[in-house]
């Protein structure tokens, strides 16, 4: 009887639209500073701010995808590691043991799994492989840095899942 290995999975936000957070900000901004007012028209304030945050909401979480991730076989693993060793001169590099600059494009793109609009619930079969590789040059720092920690913590995670 063969064993049938299955790999930790982890489901990650992916925000194809940073930009909008700062729409949500403002509209929760406007929102408390209405809030915050003791007057007649403070009522016609807030349910109009209310009901801008929500469409503003609503609108952030259609830029939303959910993005399963699954641990790469330890030999794969080990390739990418080697493949992408530390900097000397890089702090995180040597926090991480691996080129942090370089190693998520290797190793991004063998471990998405899935793909889901997060308003819709919609698999997105339209996102290839190299799709990753190319997006990782174009996202801000943090959310670089999240993927970083999301696959190295799945990756190294050594306890039981359970």
């Amino acid at each position: 009887m063969a064993l049938n290995i299955k790999r930790n999975r982890k489901t990650i936000p992916f925000y194809e639209d940073r930009a909008i957070g700062e729409q949500v900000t403002a509209a929760q901004n406007a929102l408390a500073e209405a809030e915050a007012k003791n007057d007649r028209q403070a009522s016609k304030a807030v349910s109009e701010a209310r009901k801008h945050l929500e469409e503003v909401q609503a609108a952030a979480e259609a830029t939303v995808l959910d993005v399963t991730l699954e641990a790469l076989p330890r030999k794969r693993w080990a390739e990418a590691e080697e493949s992408n060793p530390a900097r000397d001169d890089k702090d995180s590099d040597k926090a991480f043991s691996v080129n942090v600059d370089t190693f998520l494009h290797e190793v991004l793109p063998l471990s998405v799994v899935e793909v889901k609009q997060r308003a819709t619930g919609e698999v997105r079969t339209d996102i290839e492989p190299g799709d990753w590789a190319a997006a990782l040059d174009e996202v801000d720092d943090g959310q670089y840095s999240s993927l970083v920690f999301a696959v190295l913590t799945l990756n190294r995670q050594a306890a039981n899942p359970f």
